[in-house]
């Protein structure tokens, strides 16, 4: 709660003088968890992540920006899945930041896990409209090699299946290498003969 308009530095940071006086007096070794709205829209949405307009991503003046000592972003990850987020570290003075990163909600259990197949790149592209040329994720390529590969056995050349991604998605061979991977070390896809080749790993992709 700021005591006067949000949007008025003076205000915002009176109110965050009026916290320490009391902090001070009651519970001088406490940490402050404040909780803020971030801006709507997907051009601010964008800014999740971007050291370039970390400031900007919260609602109201930038003075509890400044005053923070770090700032943990939360967006949207999907634009049809509410439980899909974007976790981004808009500051950190003590230490060093941590990467961006996909997260999903469980409704059943109310926990949040890590999404392996996560790409800043491909949820970028997602939420400026233009997805299909530029980036592709791991579910990009686990999905071509499910759909190419639906007998036990069978299996794809490296390839074969960029250039079905990239079809798909307009996203570079060298990307798409990096999806594969990646893909390998969550234990979506697995390596396997003929050298060079793909199938299904053990594990499924998370819904």
């Amino acid at each position: 709660m700021v005591a006067g308009d949000e949007n008025k530095t003076e205000d915002v940071r009176d109110t965050l003088r009026t916290l320490r006086r009391v902090l001070q007096a009651s519970a001088p070794t406490a940490a402050v968890l404040i909780i803020a709205h971030a801006r709507t829209g997907s051009s601010n949405v964008l800014q999740a992540g971007d050291n370039y307009s970390a400031g900007n991503f919260m609602r109201g003046a930038k003075a509890l920006f400044s005053k923070v000592r770090a700032e943990i972003q939360l967006a949207p990850g999907d634009k049809d899945d509410s439980n899909h987020l974007v976790l981004a570290c808009g500051k950190s003075n003590n230490s060093a930041k941590f990467s961006t990163r996909g997260i999903i909600f469980d409704p059943e259990t109310f926990t949040y896990t890590v999404d392996p197949t996560f790409s800043v790149e491909a949820w970028r592209s997602d939420v400026s409209g233009e997805r299909r040329n530029q980036s592709a994720s791991v579910a990009d390529v686990v999905a071509v090699v499910r759909e190419k590969c639906a007998q036990p056995g069978q299996s794809m050349k490296a390839g074969e299946i960029c250039d079905a991604v990239k079809e798909a998605t307009g996203a570079s061979v060298r990307t798409i290498k990096t999806r594969m991977a990646e893909g390998v070390t969550a234990g979506y896809l697995r390596k396997t003969e003929p050298k060079g080749s793909y199938a299904l790993g053990s594990k499924p992709l998370p819904k």
